[in-house]
C-alpha cells in the first residue's frame, strides 16, 4: 500500500506533468527517509539516504523522491517532521494532552 500510494502516485503526477508542460512539482516527502538505528547530527538537504531504510515506508518515500530527481521540469522536495491538523490521530492528541499537563509553553 505505501508503495502504491507514494511510488506509482509520483509516478502518474511526474508523468501528467509531463504530459502538460512540465509545470514545477513539489513532493510531500518525509524525513523517514533519514531514519536510522544510530544517533545523526547535522543533517541538511544534501546529507545522503538510503541505502538501507527501517520501514517500508521510508523505502517507498526514498523511491519517490528518486523519481522526481529524474523529472525534467523545476521541483523541489519537502520533508517536514510532522504534518498535522482535522482528523489527526497521532500527533495533535499528544500536543493537547501535554498542554493540559503544563508541558507546553
Amino acid at each position: 500500500q505505501f508503495r502504491q500510494q507514494n511510488v506509482d502516485t509520483t509516478a502518474q503526477v511526474i508523468e501528467f506533468c509531463r504530459r502538460n508542460g512540465h509545470p514545477r512539482l513539489l513532493l510531500v516527502s518525509s524525513t523517514a527517509v533519514f531514519y536510522r538505528e544510530a544517533h545523526q547530527h547535522d543533517l541538511d538537504e544534501d546529507s545522503p539516504i538510503g541505502p538501507a531504510f527501517l520501514n517500508e515506508y521510508a523505502r517507498s518515500k526514498a523511491e519517490a523522491e528518486r523519481l522526481l530527481a529524474r523529472y525534467d521540469g523545476p521541483s523541489c522536495i519537502l520533508r517536514p517532521r510532522a504534518v498535522f491538523g482535522p482528523g489527526d490521530t497521532v500527533l495533535l492528541p499528544r500536543l493537547l494532552a501535554a498542554a493540559r499537563r503544563g508541558g507546553v509553553p
